[in-house]
């Protein structure tokens, strides 16, 4: 006759073992180290992570003669900072406002990262040239940049000490020493060396572009440039906001002789086809 109790199964021999296995102390103590271990490489990623926004770059605005409110403002909306470094003068543009930046717009950047700003003075003012001589182009150009100097034209000297790298500096024609007094938002000249074997480049494609985004590329590419404007381009500010519809030669992969010229032709920006 049956009581009604259940009999209570036994565990197999395998479960028992295992059981056994887990209920052992040292296992115990190895699972919960591991454990931890596994929780404090998770924390200390997620962290890393984040502090250093690991993977997480926005690209540069452009700055140029925003007022510093604006461009402050520009800048918190991209998620990173301005900092005023020094000031030039312009004539043309508005006193107060933006005339150089560094990194420059279109660079991609980690948030949080401080632009170097130069700001347009409100009295004319004079700059000490600095020494470009054994620097590389690129070194130059943004050197020129931080003083509030302008890269001018690009002169090929044949050399062996290799391409691109700054021979000679020259301001209104004539040779520019280290330390002397230029004016501020002036144009160097640069005179640049060039390998037997390395006289050859290629038009980079700036179609959309402004006009300092496009010679800023140009140049990169140790090429020459001439801007012509179409006549809607009235004024100064509308000078900086046209962009590039048309160049010529073409961008092309075909080899071109560095210190070669690209002419651009630029419109408003509003008058560009979609």
């Amino acid at each position: 006759m049956s009581t009604g109790k259940k009999t209570k199964k036994t565990p197999s021999p395998f479960v028992q073992k295992i059981k056994g296995f887990f209920n052992n102390w040292i296992v115990k103590n190895l699972l919960i180290a591991i454990a931890i271990v596994l929780v404090l490489i998770l924390s200390v990623n997620i962290f890393l992570t984040t502090y250093t926004r690991h993977g997480e770059k926005v690209r540069v605005p452009d700055f140029f003669s925003l007022s510093i409110p604006a461009a402050e403002k520009a800048a918190r909306d991209a998620g990173m900072e301005i900092v005023i470094t020094d000031s030039v003068y312009n004539k043309r543009l508005a006193p107060g406002s933006v005339f150089s930046q560094v990194p420059p717009a279109g660079s991609f950047v980690k948030k949080g990262r401080h632009i170097s700003v130069v700001i347009n003075s409100f009295v004319p003012r004079k700059v000490k040239m600095p020494n470009l001589v054994d620097l590389s182009l690129r070194q130059a150009m943004t050197n020129l940049n931080s003083k509030g100097l302008q890269v001018g034209k690009l002169i090929y000297k044949n050399s062996s000490e290799g391409t691109n790298l700054v021979l000679e500096q020259r301001y209104r024609g004539r040779k520019v020493q280290p330390g002397q007094q230029v004016e501020s938002g002036a144009t160097i000249d640069l005179v640049l060396g060039l390998k037997s074997d390395e006289t050859n480049t290629h038009v980079p494609n700036v179609a959309g572009k402004t006009v300092r985004e496009a010679t800023n590329t140009i140049l990169d590419y140790s090429l020459n440039v001439r801007a012509r404007f179409d006549k809607e381009v009235r004024t100064y500010e509308d000078s900086l906001r046209a962009v590039v519809y048309r160049q010529s030669p073409s961008a092309s992969s075909l080899p071109i002789l560095r210190g070669q010229e690209v002419t651009l032709y630029l419109r408003p920006a509003e008058t560009e086809e979609e």
